[in-house]
């Protein structure tokens, strides 16, 4: 599995959702405990789901919906031809509200998603909630996942202590000077001022590739399409090893 990570303005969130997710991980089983799978909401862009094929899935973040990327999708599907998922997750939407709402049962849904079309894999394109719901549907049931598309968001970093850690990070970013670096400089400078969301990244996805982006904020797809389209397509249809079909 190839994993891309779009990082914009920060690093770090809390990594609960991970934990049962990585001894499941290690230990290669494929476990939801007290999960119950829901039918989301959700809306196809381009050509409909075919068994065999491999569509993206685009996963929103918290307190947003498929309508916020509906732009990008269509976007995507014209310009590739290939079948774009948009889903509203559980309590986001159109979806269905219950009072479960952990990563593990949103993977869950969106695996069940998958099962209603005969997808066997997907391209997850996941940004901040929606980041981490694909992150843990990669770890629990990785033959699902072909490639990961994760933004703005880490798997690891803080452990409940979030008021604290963050400003930290914040501090430490904002320290970094990389005026006259180069990309590639630029890229391993900073990632030495925040080695614990690296290492743990790297630990969990071992091939993963991290971008940075300047001058944008949380929502790069909408503050910056063109970057952020080029970005993904450079991922997925540039790099001989990723299926296209």
């Amino acid at each position: 599995m190839d994993v891309l990570g779009l990082t914009i303005r920060k690093l770090g969130n809390e990594y609960q959702h991970c934990i049962k997710a990585i001894s499941i991980y290690r230990s290669k089983k494929i476990v939801r405990e007290k999960c119950t799978a829901i039918n989301v909401a959700h809306r196809i862009h381009g050509p409909s789901p075919t068994p065999g094929s491999l569509p993206i899935i685009v996963l929103h973040g918290c307190l947003e919906s498929k309508k916020n990327w509906e732009n990008m999708c269509n976007h995507i599907t014209a310009s590739t031809n290939k079948t774009v998922i948009a889903v509203d997750a559980r309590n986001h939407g159109d979806s269905p509200h219950t009072l479960g709402h952990d990563y593990h049962n949103l993977a869950a849904d969106v695996s069940k998603l998958m099962k209603k079309f005969s997808i066997e894999q997907s391209i997850i394109v996941g940004h901040c909630m929606g980041g981490k719901t694909g992150m843990v549907l990669a770890l629990t049931e990785p033959s699902k996942v072909a490639s990961l598309i994760v933004v703005d968001t880490s798997p690891v970093s803080t452990s409940g202590s979030m008021d604290v850690k963050y400003p930290k990070i914040v501090d430490a970013m904002s320290k970094i000077n990389i005026k006259g670096m180069s990309l590639k400089r630029a890229r391993e400078f900073a990632e030495n001022k925040i080695p614990e969301d690296l290492h743990g990244i790297r630990t969990l996805f071992p091939s993963a590739y991290l971008v940075y982006v300047e001058g944008v904020g949380h929502d790069i797809h909408v503050e910056d399409p063109i970057t952020f389209f080029n970005t993904i397509a450079q991922f997925l249809f540039y790099q001989p090893k990723i299926p296209t079909a």
